[in-house]
């Protein structure tokens, strides 16, 4: 019976943490991290500014929006930032490299050795739990530079302060942190794994 509940946390696990990752990535490449509150001049240039991860949109009151790729720009991103960005494109990574042993354990299916001590889902369930750590580091950098309304340097062209008036986190913030639980829920699932009893004897000459 605790074999077959393990079996069901195993497998809870592996829809979780697949779930999981691809939120994260979705989460990515959305631009609502931080939603800026603008004031512009002229006041024509007043409205909301979305600030993602990899590029930036502006909201104003005569169009539905613009928006720009850092790199392409020039802007100048101040370090916490940067870090939130970089830390969770390694939890992506570690994310895709559990991804590989979720498909080696699949493929090399313990039913073929029950007594085995080892699982590759052990390691595919590490790798994860060290994604959901990165992923949790990079949302606590993020809304650190949410409370202290951390600035970008964008160009001069585009007319944009240094700080917004206000700004509070966007929804691929709660995605992502809803994506981390998930994805914590999901390697604990996948570390869960034990062994049958008697499984000592059964390795006896």
């Amino acid at each position: 019976m605790a074999l077959l509940r393990s079996k069901h946390h195993q497998l809870a696990g592996f829809f979780a943490v697949t779930l999981a990752w691809l939120l994260c990535v979705t989460s990515t490449g959305l631009v609502e991290w931080r939603v800026w509150n603008v004031t512009g001049n002229p006041p024509s240039m007043s409205g909301l500014l979305y600030v993602g991860m990899w590029k930036f949109c502006i909201y104003d009151h005569t169009q539905d929006g613009v928006c720009h790729y850092y790199t392409q720009t020039g802007t100048q991103l101040l370090f916490h930032f940067c870090a939130s960005r970089n830390v969770l494109l390694i939890a992506l990574i570690i994310g895709l490299l559990g991804k590989g042993a979720l498909i080696f354990s699949i493929r090399n299916t313990s039913i073929r050795n029950p007594t085995a001590t080892y699982s590759p889902l052990a390691t595919a369930g590490f790798l994860y739990l060290c994604a959901t750590s990165f992923v949790s580091i990079s949302l606590i950098w993020c809304y650190y530079s949410l409370k202290i309304n951390e600035g970008i340097s964008f160009p001069p062209a585009l007319q944009l302060p240094f700080q917004p008036d206000s700004q509070q986190a966007g929804g691929a913030f709660s995605l992502a942190v809803f994506a981390a639980g998930l994805m914590l829920y999901g390697s604990l699932g996948l570390l869960s794994k034990k062994l049958p009893q008697g499984s000592d004897e059964a390795v006896q000459p």
